[in-house]
């Protein structure tokens, strides 16, 4: 939770979608492309090629930034950001084990 960019955070729950760097930045606010695009890093021409994709595809942008704000919605959501703070502080006081979200149990 703390480790997400705030700025792509905002940025999706604003509608707008990010283009991030594939294995270095913030991957995991990408939901199969839906809400933005990746790119190679350090590829710094396929930043400017994704980027323009987005920016000249009117409507695709709108369906992508409809999409990012619903991810946010569905994710940071203020009753799932708490009850992720309870679970981390339960388990910082040895109330019971940590269980991510990305855990098979």
């Amino acid at each position: 939770m703390d480790c997400a960019c705030v700025h792509g955070t905002s940025l999706h729950a604003c509608g707008l979608p990010i283009v991030v760097a594939d294995q270095v930045a913030l991957p995991e606010l990408l939901d199969s492309g839906n809400n933005g695009a990746s790119f190679s890093h350090p590829n710094t021409e396929d930043f400017a090629h994704r980027t323009a994709l987005l920016l000249n595809d009117p409507k695709g942008l709108v369906a992508k930034g409809g999409h990012a704000a619903k991810w946010v919605r569905d994710y940071y959501s203020y009753h799932q950001t708490i009850e992720k703070y309870r679970e981390l502080y339960r388990w910082a006081i040895g109330l019971r084990p940590y269980h991510s979200e990305t855990t098979d149990e």
